[in-house]
């Protein structure tokens, strides 16, 4: 048998179900989190997700301004979200988990993880807006410095967010006020979280991993 823990999953899901699962046979954890990739990227392009049409709407409207716009996720599917829902096109640069992993970028809360795609997109951190919904997210753009940081409280976490250091905190974007809009149309460049920003994913990361779990 292998053994191993289980904690930290892919795509911002975390569990203390099955801790020290043990795996019989030659299936490894490399195996699983490639199993689970592989079903959420299935369920991903069937269109089983969320979109927030707020922030669609309003990353078209920055393209058109002529700002900068990147995503800088964590999830190793954000691509193929952006892809689907035919956004793509709109970002100068999109830094995802595989970039990530790939570049040895330390993830959120990090500084590193936003400046990276900042220096992608040609824009100094101070120059720079960051959409967020999560504290480590929040506090990972503190750390790097930028110069406008946003959150996202689609949970009605906005105390959370405030402590973690944002500089405007709302429910949605279209809570943004005239004041928002002209600091942030003031920057140089805007970069997106994607869950919980752009779309919620996260379940399907549960469902996948479930699925994975209930075929081994």
């Amino acid at each position: 048998f292998i053994s191993f823990p289980l904690d930290q999953f892919r795509g911002g899901v975390t569990t203390t179900v099955n801790k020290d699962m043990q795996i019989g046979g030659a299936v490894t954890q490399q195996d699983l989190m490639e199993a689970e990739e592989k079903r959420t990227e299935e369920l991903i392009e069937g269109g089983q997700f969320k979109a927030y049409d707020d922030t669609i709407t309003f990353i078209k409207n920055l393209k058109k301004a002529g700002k900068i716009l990147g995503v800088a996720s964590s999830s190793p599917n954000a691509r193929t979200v952006l892809r689907i829902l035919g956004i793509e096109e709109n970002f100068k640069h999109i830094l995802d988990g595989r970039i990530a992993e790939v570049k040895k970028i330390p993830g959120k809360p990090s500084g590193e993880f936003f400046r990276a795609e900042a220096k992608e997109l040609g824009v100094s951190p101070e120059r720079a807006v960051v959409f967020e919904d999560a504290v480590s997210g929040i506090q990972a753009a503190k750390a790097g410095e930028f110069g406008l940081i946003i959150g996202l409280a689609r949970n009605n976490d906005e105390e959370k967010l405030w402590a973690a250091g944002s500089d405007i905190v709302v429910k949605t974007i279209d809570d943004l006020d005239t004041d928002h809009l002209q600091r942030i149309y003031s920057m140089d460049g805007i970069i997106f979280d994607m869950d919980g920003v752009i779309s919620d994913t996260e379940s399907l990361h549960f469902k996948a991993w479930k699925e994975v779990f209930d075929n081994f």
